[in-house]
């Protein structure tokens, strides 16, 4: 049986381009979106890691997100713009995966390569993590890495495919 993990976070903060990346840092080339499996109004990626199977998954929108989610994954990973850091859309993704009894989370900090100051980089994690507070989840118990899943997914053997490497391997130990 696979672990599926949700992939959840605000438009645009790069949730579709993260799958992309761990499809090109696992394996296989990356050559446009349509290359992800799509099922129905989903895109997924499958992959076997450290003797299991895992199954990473977005949809294009909340409403999708409300009509699918039905707490059969094993946990959530959310995709943090580190430029705008936890906005309503993210908040509304973490709301609906508690409600449906998930309580796995890991956090991908993303665009990374688009941030050159430290203490923006920090405040928005800070942010992110109270967020999970707030729900309910403690914050600081959830697993994080920064990265760019842009470069990883045209780079995979750069330090942005290592992040990707290093955030399938804390969900794998923590979900």
């Amino acid at each position: 049986m696979s672990k599926k993990i949700v992939v959840i976070g605000a438009f645009e903060h790069g949730k579709t381009t993260l799958i992309a990346a761990i499809k090109s840092v696992f394996g296989g080339e990356f050559t446009h979106p349509m290359d992800i499996e799509k099922i129905d109004s989903r895109y997924s990626v499958k992959l076997n890691y450290g003797g299991e199977e895992f199954e990473f998954f977005d949809f294009p929108s909340t409403e999708d997100y409300e009509e699918n989610i039905d707490g059969t994954e094993t946990g959530a990973l959310l995709v943090i713009d580190s430029c705008e850091g936890p906005l309503g859309e993210a908040r509304k993704h973490i709301g609906i995966c508690i409600e449906n009894g998930i309580r796995n989370f890991a956090i991908f900090m993303n665009k990374k390569d688009l941030v050159d100051d430290d203490d923006l980089m920090e405040t928005c994690e800070y942010e992110t993590r109270e967020v999970f507070d707030e729900e309910g989840i403690f914050g600081d118990d959830v697993p994080a890495v920064w990265g760019s899943a842009e470069e990883a997914l045209w780079k995979p053997e750069s330090m942005c495919g290592d992040c990707i490497r290093e955030i399938v391997y804390k969900i794998s130990i923590e979900f």
